[in-house]
């Protein structure tokens, strides 16, 4: 199928698109929508498995070898446990939450019909907290989201109940010409780079495959069933990391490349020297 050159403005509207949808683990369906309009017509197919991977496939002038690309589709969120006498929402995480981060931040509650119900997070005011307390973070567990209800029937009537998911609500904002800000950029950064990469393709040798998967930050659950159903020759995953430019991080470190051995025990050493090159650090994985 035929390629094409992808700029910066695309990149950013494009992670602008994915980076505010909604999409805790297990609930991706808007991104997932998202990345299916963008390939749809350039691929030679696109299909879903049944956990919600999405595959598209460029064909290659020669067949066999084949390439995979793939991100995850998937953000950190929470999931409610119990709606109180109240009104307010208990929740339990959904991936790896931080507690010093969730602290005031407003969220959305995907409801039964799918509209998503503004809240915010809240805890225990530290103006009656005991002194023991106040010295210690909230955990997960301590905190609430408070979607405005002053019942649990209200709360019914809004179509939230347990097992709903939650979501940060964040719009991403430009700071400079080359920074932004905003929710989900892992994975939704790595997302817009291999789906950027995999419509330039063009003319390639090799199939090439564009993997979006689900439940990564679960344990890598879509990843390794859609690696599995493909079976490629070679694989380039794109993920995120910590800012390590910032203060009380190591300075100069920046992207870098991860490599893990094959079952065949080889790695493509042209990637290794694009690294060593760009002055990427290179690390096991």
């Amino acid at each position: 199928m035929k390629g094409g050159f992808v700029g910066k403005e695309y990149l950013l509207s494009l992670l602008r698109s994915l980076s505010e949808s909604f999409g805790p683990s297990g609930f991706e369906d808007a991104v997932r929508g998202i990345v299916v309009k963008e390939v749809e017509s350039v691929a030679d197919s696109v299909w879903v498995d049944s956990m919600g991977n999405l595959f598209a496939l460029k064909r290659g002038r020669k067949g066999g070898a084949s390439l995979m690309l793939t991100a995850h589709m998937d953000e950190i969120g929470f999931i409610v446990t119990h709606v109180d006498n109240r009104g307010f929402l208990r929740v339990a995480p959904i991936g790896g939450q931080s507690p010093r981060v969730i602290q005031g931040q407003r969220v959305l509650v995907r409801a039964r019909d799918g509209s998503l119900v503004k809240g915010v997070i809240g805890s225990k005011p530290p103006h009656v907290m005991r002194p023991d307390e106040a010295k210690q973070c909230p955990e997960v567990r301590d905190v609430y989201v408070d979607v405005g209800a002053a019942s649990a029937q209200e709360v019914e009537r809004m179509g939230i109940t347990v097992g709903n998911p939650v979501a940060f609500e964040r719009g991403l904002e430009r700071l400079n010409e080359d920074t932004v800000v905003g929710k989900a950029f892992d994975d939704r950064a790595g997302l817009a780079a291999v789906i950027g990469a995999f419509k330039a393709v063009e003319d390639q040798a090799v199939d090439v495959y564009l993997v979006a998967t689900v439940q990564e930050e679960v344990g890598l659950r879509g990843a390794q069933v859609a690696a599995y159903k493909i079976s490629p020759s070679a694989a380039i995953g794109v993920d995120t990391t910590i800012a390590a430019d910032v203060p009380g991080t190591r300075e100069g470190l920046g992207n870098e490349v991860r490599r893990r051995a094959s079952h065949k025990g080889r790695r493509h050493p042209s990637v290794i020297l694009w690294a060593h090159g760009q002055q990427v650090p290179e690390g096991e994985a």
